[in-house]
């Protein structure tokens, strides 16, 4: 069956996330896509793939080439103008896809004819006419269908902000290098109907050990559940309730690379920007250049700071206050961990040299600008940055940490000891894990952010991007993104997600890109921050997704 309409409309939103999420630098431009995206143009993609397209002058054509499953290449063509304040001011585009780039046939260099009707209510470019997008050669074979014509114009502002598509289509001429083959690898596997059952079990049994209370909530166009367990607290036994304040520990990290990406959306940022030059003197002056991007993917190889010892000591100065350049300069004392770009090692540092980004360039506090960006426009009410203070406000349950015998303070709880993180500063973690919030709250950002409706989809592509490199002192491959993790689920399914941990807390966020099931979920731990702390987040994840007795 020939999915033209559905192909078609692929191909062009290839061109718009290709286009909007590309950057400049030195004449270069790079971009990278998913392998869906891929998949639709070329039916044979099976893995992300980046492009590099070299720009030579303001103004001319230039070619993309991208690498098909089978090893062979192809390549798109792009005829551009005006390289203006930093960003492309206009760019006219011909798609090309070719088996040779030595055929590319010259008349791809000059302005193509205006096709009748092409562009929206006859709008016409700067460049002073619309391009042609001619489908040269078909991926498979390399024919060419006669008449293969689609009219396409984009324009960019010089912030680079948004982008524009008009588009009449040849959709009969275009049918034999559009029809849809994907290979299976590439697909991604549809979510099953909601689990009652194993959601309910995630969660059952609380208080235990490892856990006082907990809160989930999964929705989505495939279905939605909700369930809480537990106590409010373990002297009362008070059953917890729905709407429970929480810290969202390194939840917090999605919020700071969101506000980020949309100064990159205004043109006051770039990826490519680095850190000594937007932060004079922050970074020693023996460091490599580090670039925003490599912070926000934690491939910068920034050290943290000393290791503030055990829990004990970290009990002892519970209400001690750090500034978020203090905290920098302990952390750079320490050489650089690797070149920057190489590797990749998640750590707060890089969290904190990106909310200092956001104060540099706004002139305003990072939380200010996550409130006015994210909080207030999305209605978050119950969410909030707490400063200084050491309480959370409005309801909340008590957070317990497991202790050794003889600790001060401590009481037993079932065979061991216990002692109350409440009331704990959160200064020490600021733009990496100070957020305090609630599961609706995080449910309505998630559905937000992976709707596009916080980053502007020409910038969001990060957030979903790994890079292509190991992980620092293991050599595993990396699997962080900009602000996410990638999931990797049984059954196929691909999600993207984060979790937070501060002492007596644990948070988890995900969903899968279609948003047919996002799952947030809050979890008083015993022993959040210690190895494995993730066991009963990891199973509320995995009942979420989990197919039913029918589906197996």
């Amino acid at each position: 069956m020939e999915l033209i309409d559905r192909n078609t409309r692929r191909l062009l939103r290839l061109v718009d996330t290709l286009l909007g999420f590309s950057w400049i630098e030195a004449g270069r431009m790079r971009a990278r896509f998913a392998p869906t995206d891929l998949a639709a143009l070329t039916g044979e993609i099976t893995a992300a793939g980046e492009a590099q397209l070299e720009l030579p002058a303001a103004t001319g054509r230039y070619q993309m080439e991208y690498v098909l499953a089978d090893g062979s290449r192809r390549w798109m063509l792009f005829v551009g103008r005006g390289l203006a304040d930093g960003g492309i001011r206009e760019y006219c585009i011909d798609i090309t896809d070719l088996k040779d780039p030595g055929t590319l046939p010259a008349r791809h260099a000059e302005p193509g004819p205006r096709a009748a009707g092409s562009l929206a209510g006859g709008s016409r470019s700067r460049c002073g006419v619309s391009r042609e997008i001619a489908v040269v050669g078909d991926p498979r074979t390399g024919a060419r269908p006669p008449g293969s014509v689609v009219s396409h114009h984009t324009t960019w502002s010089s912030a680079m902000t948004r982008t524009r598509i008009a588009a009449a289509l040849a959709l009969a001429a275009l049918a034999p290098a559009l029809v849809l083959t994907a290979p299976a690898e590439a697909a991604v596997a549809e979510v099953p109907p909601i689990n009652d059952q194993a959601l309910a079990s995630s969660i059952a049994g609380l208080p235990a050990a490892d856990a006082t209370a907990a809160e989930v909530r999964v929705s989505g166009t495939a279905g939605s559940w909700r369930g809480v367990s537990g106590v409010t607290d373990l002297k009362t036994r008070r059953p917890a309730e729905e709407g429970a304040r929480f810290r969202a520990g390194s939840v917090t990290k999605v919020f700071t690379t969101a506000v980020v990406l949309q100064l990159v959306a205004e043109g006051r940022l770039s990826l490519d920007d680095t850190v000594q030059d937007r932060l004079p003197g922050l970074l020693p002056a023996a460091y490599p250049p580090v670039k925003l991007g490599q912070v926000l993917n934690h491939t910068s190889g920034l050290p943290a700071p000393a290791s503030p010892g055990d829990f004990a000591a970290v009990y002892a100065a519970r209400f001690d206050t750090i500034t978020p350049e203090e905290y920098v300069r302990q952390a750079v004392r320490n050489p650089i961990e690797f070149t920057p770009g190489t590797q990749q090692h998640y750590l707060n540092i890089n969290t904190f040299v990106a909310g200092l980004l956001i104060e540099r360039v706004t002139g305003r506090s990072y939380e200010d600008e996550v409130a006015s960006r994210i909080l207030r426009p999305l209605g978050l009410r119950h969410s909030y940055y707490p400063g200084t203070s050491v309480k959370i406000r409005g309801r909340h349950n008590q957070g317990y940490q497991v202790v050794p015998e003889g600790f001060p303070g401590s009481f037993a709880y079932d065979g061991r000891r216990l002692v109350n993180v409440t009331e704990m500063e959160v200064t020490s973690t600021w733009a990496s894990g100070d957020l305090i919030t609630t599961a609706a709250d995080l449910e309505t950002f998630t559905k937000a952010l992976f709707g596009g409706k916080i980053v502007p989809a020409g910038q969001l592509q990060p957030m979903f991007t790994v890079p292509r490199v190991k992980t620092y002192g293991t050599g595993e491959d990396a699997h962080y993104t900009s602000g996410l993790t990638e999931l990797r689920l049984p059954g196929g399914i691909l999600a993207y997600g984060k979790t937070g941990a501060r002492y007596g807390s644990s948070t988890g966020i995900g969903a899968t890109r279609d948003l047919s099931r996002v799952v947030v979920y809050s979890v008083n731990s015993t022993d959040a921050k210690a190895q494995g702390q993730n066991q009963r987040g990891l199973g509320i994840a995995l009942a979420a997704f989990a197919p039913t007795a029918t589906d197996e």
